[in-house]
């Protein structure tokens, strides 16, 4: 049996981090500290779906320092990162992103993500509207240089009316730059 669950950082159980440092294999995390990982993320909630001995099956985080600028404006919009699953293709995937998706509309939290061409099919299967080549027009600011996002598709997971048009109509004109994340 899986469970849906929701934690912060400072909530996480010490065998729940490391599987998730694990899952992510980012170089540059793998020696976090627990307490390093807290205050990294403190302004993060961790989206797992955990078997019944609380083994992480699937993960992602909600982040809520996603801001970016367009023309002048600020706007912050919650930011899907880091989804992944330990065994691909048995649903457990497709089950946490329809329970995350459940959450945000319940609680009325605008957030988007973004991916790659390789996982597009698999949200596009998951039903989430997909703004095709958007990701381009938001810059990131890299060795004091604004370049494109590394990544393909926005993914509209709770855009409503206005957040929604404002991100389908970013384009090479009328970038956003992101200015925390």
């Amino acid at each position: 049996m899986t469970s849906y669950v929701v934690k912060k950082p400072s909530e996480l159980s010490l065998s729940q981090f490391a599987a998730i440092l694990q899952l992510w294999q980012i170089e540059e995390w793998l020696h976090l500290t627990h307490s390093e990982f807290v205050d990294l993320f403190y302004n993060n909630e961790f989206h797992m779906l955990v078997d019944e001995t609380s083994t992480v099956l699937s993960v992602s985080r909600i982040n809520y320092n996603f801001q970016i600028s367009i023309s002048d404006s600020v706007h912050t919009i919650a930011e899907l990162v880091g989804f992944v699953s330990q065994k691909p293709r048995t649903g457990h995937g497709s089950l946490l992103i329809e329970s995350i998706l459940d959450y945000l509309q319940e609680r009325g939290i605008e957030a988007i993500g973004f991916c790659d061409l390789s996982s597009r099919a698999f949200y596009e299967k998951c039903g989430i509207e997909i703004f095709p080549g958007h990701s381009r027009f938001i810059k990131e600011k890299v060795n004091g240089l604004w370049v494109d996002s590394s990544d393909e598709d926005i993914l509209n997971l709770t855009l409503t009316g206005h957040t929604r048009n404002i991100i389908q109509g970013l384009n090479a004109y009328s970038p956003a730059y992101l200015i925390s994340g």
